[in-house]
């Protein structure tokens, strides 16, 4: 990965799951969610995220985007490989 690509790379993954949270001190964190308030970041993102994937389900095949569709709505079925794969044109 280029630099700029790891460092939001990184970033993300510790603003969104926490990743690397515990590398930098509670100071270090206070410093920036006060300079960069989260509000209420989980569930905005959540929402966010699950608006987007509602949009077009079908495309979340293979994807974290299912996650977000069936926390939304529990009798969402995520496509499943074999049912694609018997359910082609051909004949065999």
């Amino acid at each position: 990965m280029r630099p700029e690509i790891a460092l939001t790379n990184a970033g993300v993954l510790v603003d969104v799951v926490g990743i690397g949270y515990d590398e930098y001190s509670p100071e270090q964190r206070d410093q920036v969610t006060t300079a960069f308030p989260r509000g209420d970041f989980k569930n905005e993102f959540l929402q966010v995220q699950t608006c987007s994937a509602l949009k077009k389900p079908q495309t979340t095949f293979g994807t974290v985007n299912f996650d977000y569709i069936e926390d939304h709505d529990p009798t969402f079925h995520k496509p499943n490989a074999c049912t694609r794969i018997r359910n082609t044109p051909w004949r065999s």
